[in-house]
């Protein structure tokens, strides 16, 4: 028997469990803009439109931007739409999926996520393309005295002198 913690296999006579931690992001359907990206694992992904939608039952105005935008979808009659982007088998994976996709990939700024995500001191932002220290390799010293061809040069005649 099935159960939404399952898929099935590649034979498809049996069931195999599904990676325990998942990253998501809510979508705008009127633009299909990504306004929030998240890291869960359960039923977390479905949490960010109930608690909207509670605030809503109880007269509440949202405090946070990310419920105002979901509260502005409903306005608009339609319903944000939560998909999760992947599966992972430890958490420290999902966390650096949900930091690079925050950070990188969707761009902090225009997102509604408070935070940057664990570990984003060592994620590049969006749009930054300058050498950063701690992230970038160090740049190779660059010579032009000949050495490199004269090692090369030397490494070529011991080998054919093997020969």
């Amino acid at each position: 028997m099935n159960d939404h913690n399952q898929i099935p296999s590649a034979s498809g006579n049996d069931f195999i469990p599904l990676l325990p931690f998942y990253v998501y992001v809510l979508i705008d359907p009127r633009d299909a803009s990504v306004f929030y990206v998240g890291k869960g694992q359960g039923n977390r992904v479905l949490n960010h439109v109930a608690e909207a939608k509670f605030l809503l039952s109880r007269t509440q105005a949202p405090e946070r931007e990310k419920h105002q935008r979901i509260h502005d979808i409903f306005k608009a009659d339609k319903e944000p739409i939560e998909l999760i982007v992947g599966r992972y088998e430890s958490e420290q994976e999902a966390f650096a999926v949900e930091s690079t996709l925050i950070n990188f990939v969707y761009d902090f700024s225009q997102l509604t996520n408070l935070n940057r995500g664990h570990g984003a001191e060592c994620i590049r932002t969006n749009g930054c393309f300058e050498r950063i220290e701690g992230i970038d390799l160090p740049k190779p010293v660059r010579v032009n005295d000949g050495s490199f061809r004269n090692a090369k040069v030397a490494a070529a005649s011991c080998y054919y002198a093997s020969k």
